[in-house]
């Protein structure tokens, strides 16, 4: 039922390419007069099949924005009737995303009551991707086609998406743009920026490898830059700052000159400060480290502070096994995935409604700031076991 990413608009149906193949077999035989039939036919044939591709992406755009409206005026999709949602569920079919089935057919013929439509248009958004029932929303459907915001969107189709949002009537910051006129490519851009910025931070080929190149054609209200530029951006393995740092460059698309000023830190003064945070954080001195004991004396007169796990309640080494086993059976993680974070439980007495609680987090070591670095979380009831929160809530 899905389509995984606007690119798949662009592929040939098989029924059309077999008939590239027959036009372009008979003209190896064919006298001259039909080669030229043939040639006409073909090139009328990519035409249309161009135009196909144009009218998809188009009418995608048109729905979406449809869609948008929606969620100006109506709110979040939990508040929305049954009626709203089956109309977005016509949206996407119109916009060619999503496929007709059985239960499209069903929900989209009518003669529902009101329970049954608002429940079966959930269960066909959900069940078209991964994103859950309290994420349902404009945003969650378009990362699902196009990829994660911003960084995997094409330069169309953010530049549609903060027209958008203007035209919604939603304040935009950070306004997005199709280049135009004599101006760098966005992999012009790219190179400049990598080759600035490779001598300051000298980290190995295999350090790069890890990282994710990214450019974006926008401008911000608060910049001292009244054209857009490119804003390229390195991003780490994990969703979260490593020690191997790469500051970001924003790239002039007409003097391909790096841009800085009093509100844009230079890709030198980003990278000395992030060095200096590095040299803040000790790791031996983060409180996680600590002991069950060493917690509950440091937090002794806090509201909410930790405890010397009970007796009473499952082990450090129980807790432990029930989040991997959450993260593994839940989240689709490996044993090799898991193996590569190092896991910390940290207990609460009096937390969930009166009951106590183990926190059981997965750090990445490698990450340097101790705010930022958690990367999985579950929070369990210590009496039971039973988990009640999973972090991150959007994974």
């Amino acid at each position: 039922m899905r389509r995984d990413n606007a690119q798949d608009y662009a592929k040939i149906p098989d029924d059309v390419r077999l008939a590239y193949a027959e036009a372009a077999h008979g003209l190896q035989e064919a006298p001259v007069v039909k080669r030229k039939v043939s040639f006409a036919l073909v090139f009328a044939l990519m035409i249309i099949l161009l135009a196909g591709v144009a009218f998809a992406i188009v009418s995608w755009h048109q729905q979406a924005e449809q869609i948008a409206r929606m969620e100006a005026t109506q709110g979040y999709y939990d508040d929305w009737p049954a009626e709203s949602r089956t109309a977005l569920i016509q949206h996407m079919v119109d916009g060619g995303i999503l496929s007709s089935d059985e239960n499209v057919e069903r929900l989209l013929s009518g003669g529902l009551d009101e329970a049954e439509a608002s429940r079966l248009a959930t269960e066909i958004i959900t069940g078209w991707s991964n994103i859950r029932e309290d994420a349902i929303s404009l945003m969650s459907i378009l990362e699902a086609v196009w990829g994660r915001y911003p960084y995997e969107w094409s330069v169309e189709d953010l530049a549609w998406y903060t027209q958008t949002l203007e035209a919604t009537g939603k304040n935009v910051d950070t306004r997005r743009y199709v280049p135009t006129g004599d101006v760098l490519t966005k992999e012009q851009a790219i190179a400049i920026a990598v080759a600035y910025v490779k001598p300051l931070v000298n980290y190995p080929q295999e350090v790069w490898d890890g990282y994710t190149i990214t450019g974006i054609y926008e401008s911000q209200y608060h910049l001292d830059i009244n054209v857009p530029y490119w804003h390229v951006e390195f991003l780490p393995p994990t969703r979260w700052t490593t020690r191997t740092y790469i500051p970001s460059v924003i790239v002039d698309p007409r003097t391909s000159e790096i841009y800085s000023d009093e509100y844009v830190p230079s890709p030198e003064q980003l990278l000395k400060e992030r060095r200096e945070e590095i040299e803040r954080v000790d790791p031996a001195d983060l409180f996680r480290l600590k002991t069950h004991e060493e917690r509950a004396e440091l937090t002794k007169d806090e509201y909410f502070g930790y405890s010397i796990p009970s007796p009473n309640s499952i082990s450090e080494e129980e807790a432990l096994a029930i989040a991997k086993k959450v993260f593994m059976e839940e989240r689709d993680y490996t044993e090799e995935q898991l193996a590569k974070l190092t896991p910390y439980a940290l207990y609460k007495e009096d937390v969930g409604g009166g009951r106590p609680v183990w926190l059981v987090n997965y750090y990445d070591e490698t990450v340097m700031l101790p705010d930022s670095h958690c990367v999985l979380g579950v929070d369990m009831y210590a009496d039971t076991g039973d988990v009640y929160v999973r972090f991150p809530w959007e994974y």
